[in-house]
């Protein structure tokens, strides 16, 4: 669930290129953790006592936010060479980050929220796993920097964001996948 906001921090050079002069940071901080605080809220007033399918949920938003994320790259790069000012872009890569944190923060809220209910060793192997996808990522930089040394090309960073948006996906896919697989398993009717 950390993975989307991951891929978007390893790659704000990408943006900080695609939009020179905007304010890229402030909006990507706000689409991506701003909105946090709007979705936590009205996940609590509205679903909280609704625990059934909360699962369901969480991976059915994995699954619609990974193509999403998976394209952002290509749509930001395309679109600021289809206009000639850098507003139309600048909503468009708003606004699809903006889907991307509500994708994020809606499964990290019902996941926290379930994690502190579960016994204490749970707690950490759940907690371990969300730290494992930005350990993927942040490897995956760290072969791009020992790779490129410092060829920075705009043509480069374009790839290397590709990668790292196929990457998140990946996950993202993986992890709705697997839970078809495991919500059937003794821990799954237990805890779940």
């Amino acid at each position: 669930m950390l993975v989307p906001w991951n891929a978007v921090l390893s790659t704000m050079v990408f943006f900080k290129d695609e939009l020179p002069g905007t304010n890229i940071s402030f909006m990507i901080s706000f689409a991506m953790n701003g909105i946090m605080v709007f979705i936590v809220i009205a996940i609590v007033f509205f679903s909280a006592d609704k625990i059934a399918n909360r699962f369901l949920r969480v991976h059915l938003v994995f699954l619609c936010t990974a193509p999403i994320l998976m394209t952002i790259p290509v749509i930001v790069h395309e679109s600021t060479k289809a206009f000639t000012s850098l507003t139309p872009t600048y909503w468009i890569t708003f606004f699809l980050l903006l889907i991307v944190g509500m994708g994020h923060t809606v499964p990290q809220a019902y996941s926290l929220s379930w994690i502190a209910l579960l016994p204490e060793k749970y707690m950490g192997a759940c907690s371990f796993g969300m730290g494992l996808s930005s350990l993927i990522l942040n490897f995956t930089e760290a072969i791009f920097i020992a790779a490129g040394g410092s060829d920075e090309t705009d043509e480069r960073k374009y790839i290397e964001t590709n990668i790292y948006y196929a990457i998140a996906g990946a996950i993202l896919v993986i992890t709705a996948a697997l839970y078809f697989v495991e919500r059937d398993s003794p821990f799954a009717i237990y805890y779940c």
